[in-house]
């Protein structure tokens, strides 16, 4: 009887847990399509006014904000590989 109900009770919490751990890398994983998202429109923007860019002398500022945007995915990235790995390490 007691096998039973400790087996009942490591079941529940790994179902939480593993509830849990699937929202948050949900959460993780949309943020990092939308820098993705973010990565794409600026490049398409800048390449699609590169004859503006280049006559007003803006690189550096085009350069800024996309290592901006780059910077951000970088660290989306990681949270989500770091959300993976306390996944797959706690299994």
């Amino acid at each position: 009887m007691f096998q039973k109900i400790s087996l009942l009770g490591v079941t529940i919490i790994m179902v939480v847990f593993s509830t849990y751990q699937n929202l948050n890398m949900r959460k993780i994983f949309l943020d990092n399509r939308k820098k993705t998202a973010n990565i794409n429109s600026a490049v398409q923007d800048s390449l699609s006014g590169i004859r503006v860019v280049k006559s007003f002398v803006n690189e550096e500022i085009e350069k800024k904000k996309f290592n901006k945007r780059n910077k951000e995915y970088l660290k989306s990235e990681v949270q989500s590989y770091t959300a993976m790995g306390k996944y797959l390490n706690s299994r």
